[in-house]
């Protein structure tokens, strides 16, 4: 049975994001107890095409350092042994991305890649996420900063299972408990990052809101995990 205490913040979030506009909303502290979601997600499975260049990353990067985020490490094993990568990633910044032919995404995250990209490759999943997609040549400019050089902007299918939907879950009174799970039993357990991955890319903000979550869990001992739900449900509750 569910703590009282944690329905009833289940049912706090819920109902905040039903009614949010846009308004911030501020949404910093845990249920008392774990979240209890009942079965867990099955983790779907991901058939690659035989041409799928070696290194490839499909995720939304959490910002950080290279150690932590998957974007920056194939970013930097590309360019180091000067192979062409696959790129199907989500960056989460609040910078104004220019008109130009070429511009620059770098996570909010402090201490994070830069990477500088053709616009084309470049599309708005939702306001302030920004999706690169294509096959690159990477080249290093220095520590954490990155010029792609475009090969396509074809995107390579199979890769992201279709299991979630960004409104869906936003909207379903059991969404906010199920991503409140998933970001717990990753504070918990890193190593089921990758599982978690193939669940939640499909709605790569939520997953983004994932990994942000499990970090301050882990930094306060999961004390609190930030609005960062919130964040990702926004451009979906207008």
């Amino acid at each position: 049975m569910i703590p009282a205490k944690t329905l009833a913040t289940s049912a706090l979030v819920a109902t905040a994001l039903t009614t949010l506009s846009a308004c911030a909303v501020n949404q910093t502290e845990r249920p008392g107890n774990s979240y209890e979601t009942g079965s867990p997600d099955p983790v779907p499975s991901i058939s690659a095409p035989a041409d799928t260049p070696e290194l490839t990353v499909v995720d939304a990067s959490p910002g950080g350092s290279r150690d932590t985020d998957p974007l920056w490490d194939t970013l930097a094993k590309a360019a180091g042994d000067k192979k062409p990568m696959y790129v199907d990633a989500v960056v989460h910044t609040g910078a104004e991305v220019g008109d130009s032919d070429r511009v620059t995404l770098t996570p909010d995250t402090p201490d994070s890649v830069s990477v500088t990209v053709d616009k084309k490759a470049v599309s708005e999943n939702s306001p302030g996420f920004y999706r690169i997609r294509g096959t690159f040549e990477a080249e290093q400019l220095g520590d954490s900063a990155f010029d792609l050089s475009t090969k396509s902007t074809d995107e390579i299918p199979g890769l992201i299972p279709k299991n979630k939907e960004l409104k869906k879950e936003c909207s379903d009174p059991e969404g906010a408990n199920r991503i409140g799970a998933a970001a717990e039993k990753l504070a918990n357990d890193p190593d089921t990052r990758e599982d978690l991955r193939k669940t939640w890319i499909s709605a790569p903000e939520l997953w983004w809101a994932i990994q942000q979550s499990a970090v301050l869990m882990r930094e306060t001992n999961g004390e609190t995990e930030g609005d960062f739900f919130f964040q990702a449900c926004e451009s979906v509750q207008s």
